[in-house]
């Protein structure tokens, strides 16, 4: 496979996840946002931008490439969901301190989302058992690169909660997963079907400097 991107610490491929996924050596940890199942859009600025279209992929929770996923992952799985769509070894709670996007007039404004986890054959805690509930800020409406775009921050704390070199998101959006292994000093690989977000992710796993949001 030709990498879409490729520098010491990062390799990005550009494709649909479930032909890339064969074609990968074991990793370490899978730390990745998958489309929910939920025909994710927001009412308020429907299709006023390119950051509200559609997500591809969004019609179901991907349960068949998170098991493929379990397969490849040595220390485990951590993947973000919308409630519990398939059974999960532990399950996080993110308090997010802000609404979602959703249904405006009728739902509910969801604070919180979770976090599914499966250890793998090889997992092993950093510092010790952490609690599954975490507190971090959403990624500000205007800085999102990625309509579901995840804190830089709470990525960060999910990859040091568990030793881990190799990391692999096969949903990367715009890169956070990536920018923050790479910040951490880990390896990482990322795939994205949409090449818009690839081109975004190249950017930023090009800078230099460490992300500071």
């Amino acid at each position: 496979m030709k990498p879409y991107y490729q520098d010491d610490a990062v390799t990005i491929y550009h494709g649909d996840c479930r032909d890339v996924l064969l074609h990968l050596p074991p990793v370490d940890l899978v730390l990745t946002d998958p489309p929910y199942g939920i025909g994710y859009i927001t009412s308020r600025r429907l299709y006023t931008d390119k950051l509200v279209a559609p997500i591809q992929g969004d019609e179901q929770y991907p349960v068949a490439i998170i098991q493929q996923c379990k397969t490849l992952a040595a220390v485990g799985v951590l993947a973000f969901a919308r409630g519990e769509p398939m059974k999960a070894h532990s399950m996080l709670v993110w308090v997010k301190n802000n609404w979602s996007v959703g249904d405006l007039e009728h739902a509910y404004g969801n604070r919180w989302e979770t976090i599914l986890w499966w250890p793998g054959p090889f997992h092993q805690w950093r510092n010790g058992r952490p609690a599954n509930v975490l507190f971090c800020d959403k990624v500000p409406p205007e800085q999102l690169q990625h309509p579901t775009e995840k804190p830089i921050a709470l990525l960060r704390q999910l990859i040091l909660q568990h030793k881990c070199d190799l990391i692999l998101d096969p949903f990367m959006g715009s890169g956070t997963t990536l920018r923050a292994a790479k910040d951490l000093g880990r390896k990482a690989i990322g795939i994205e079907i949409e090449e818009r977000y690839c081109e975004i992710a190249a950017k930023r796993m090009s800078q230099l400097v460490m992300e500071l949001t």
